[in-house]
């Protein structure tokens, strides 16, 4: 799985773009999905700053990493109204 094919899965399952970052960064109470220095990172960022940092080689495993911590998470706290 690359980025574009977990965009459409979270897509398709209804996540709150706002709960998630495919393209790293700092963004307040988000899941993030960054390639740094050719490392994939999945990490939590709470007022600047990161938490819960996971590192993979590969873009596949990264993904499905960040997709297992969202499925994880609490509907009502991640997904579009309706959507579950």
């Amino acid at each position: 799985m690359n980025k574009e094919e977990l965009k459409r899965v979270l897509d398709s399952e209804g996540f709150n773009s706002r709960v998630y970052s495919l393209d790293g960064g700092l963004s307040n109470d988000t899941l993030c999905l960054s390639n740094e220095g050719g490392r994939w990172g999945v990490y939590y960022t709470e007022r600047g700053i990161r938490f819960s940092e996971e590192w993979f080689d590969s873009e596949s495993d990264a993904c499905q990493c960040l997709l297992r911590r969202l499925r994880d998470l609490p509907a009502s706290e991640t997904r579009l109204p309706g959507r579950k």
